[in-house]
């Protein structure tokens, strides 16, 4: 199986064709001279339903991103629809989850993204469009809300349908589970796939509804990687897509209160207001706790005795760096789960979707952009390389 790289361009400001254009430009572009490679560059672009919905009305301007897209040896080999709306104001926080898959919106942006899609690669490709897990999880979805979120994804199937049989391309929705959302675990995504999605048409939906993997979003909620992958295939769910991304571990059993301190210090400078970031807390003795956002976690401890145990953070970091100060990553489990994938056949596209890049603290931030997206692709790229001599040598 031949592994596609890329990296998700929901981390640039786009909000036309012309801006996300002058963004590839920039980094994408700047990235790939980075990097020193006459080969093709995989990007997942993002753009907010009112761009792209502007740019099928005006198909110059879809030539002319295919133009240049061609010219510069970018491939759009994946969208990400999960974001609707402005994804870089000020606060974002519970809007990304709106609107929810049981309204209309939803589908029809998603259909939108998948026919942008289809006018830019070539006939037979295969791709994927990640997207929201359904909804926020509090309140849960009604049972009417779970039943009209898959009579919507059907109708996107359906198009999708008849898109593979005009031209031969394969595409697949891929919903993405997330810390906290309605599909938290691979388990959610295979219960939502019995009970809803396939006794509406089982073939239908299991040719072109599927899931994208978040390596980060499955390590925050302690869920290893191997289980959960092996979930989706035990399940017959196809994984569109790997999203590459690392969160963020603090461990805070220290018996030395200044050391917790030092942790909890450190830990406090990713509260940042823009993105919520979820934070999973397993203490010593077993028993877990969920905060919707690294501020409330922070805040609830403040007062109380010493926090304790392991906290995992819902917070993008770059996928090479494995240790900064007194904090941990999931680095390891995107190795994991890359060598997972590929000895199993499960997933040949792997999207880097570190979108934190702008509100990451200074310690992380790269100088220039493209410089680190350059840095994650070569690691990951290497990661893979090795992986797949590995398999070769066995």
């Amino acid at each position: 199986m031949t592994a596609e790289i890329g990296y998700c361009t929901n981390v640039h400001a786009s909000d036309s064709i012309d801006s996300l254009i002058a963004n590839l430009r920039e980094h994408a572009v700047g990235a790939r001279r980075r990097l020193g490679s006459n080969r093709p560059l995989g990007v997942g672009l993002w753009l907010p339903d009112s761009a792209v919905t502007r740019a099928l009305a005006d198909r110059d301007t879809i030539l002319s991103l295919r133009e240049f897209l061609d010219g510069e040896g970018l491939v759009p080999f994946t969208m990400n629809g999960f974001p609707y709306g402005d994804f870089h104001r000020g606060i974002v926080k519970h809007d990304v989850y709106f609107p929810t898959w049981w309204d209309p919106r939803r589908a029809d942006y998603t259909l939108r993204l998948f026919e942008l899609l289809d006018a830019l690669l070539p006939p037979r490709a295969a791709a994927a469009v990640s997207t929201l897990p359904i909804a926020w999880g509090d309140p849960p979805p009604t049972d009417d809300e779970w039943r009209a979120a898959a009579d919507q994804l059907a109708r996107v199937a359906r198009r999708l349908a008849e898109i593979e049989q005009a031209s031969g391309r394969r595409f697949l929705v891929a919903l993405e589970p997330e810390p906290g959302c309605a599909l938290e675990k691979s388990s959610d995504v295979a219960a939502f796939f019995d009970r809803y999605l396939r006794p509406i048409d089982r073939g239908l939906v299991d040719r072109h509804i599927g899931v994208c993997h978040d390596i980060c979003h499955a390590a925050v909620v302690f869920e290893r990687q191997d289980e959960a992958l092996e979930t989706y295939r035990t399940a017959g769910i196809r994984i569109g897509k790997v999203q590459v991304s690392s969160a963020v571990f603090a461990r805070l059993d220290a018996p030395d209160p200044e050391l917790r301190a030092s942790v909890l210090a450190q830990l406090a400078a990713f509260s940042e207001m823009r993105y919520l970031h979820q934070t999973a807390v397993r203490y010593a003795q077993g028993s877990s706790r969920f905060f919707e956002d690294l501020p409330l976690a922070l805040g609830y401890h403040a007062g109380r005795e010493p926090p304790r145990g392991e906290w995992r953070v819902h917070f993008h970091v770059p996928i090479h760096v494995e240790r900064f100060g007194r904090l941990d990553t999931s680095r390891n489990d995107i190795e994991r789960c890359v060598r997972l994938c590929l000895d199993g056949g499960l997933a040949s596209q792997f999207e880097i979707e570190t979108y934190a890049w702008n509100v990451v603290p200074d310690g992380l931030r790269a100088e220039r952009l493209c410089d680190g997206i350059a840095a994650e692709i070569a690691w990951l790229t290497s990661r893979i390389a090795e992986a797949c001599d590995s398999r070769a040598g066995e």
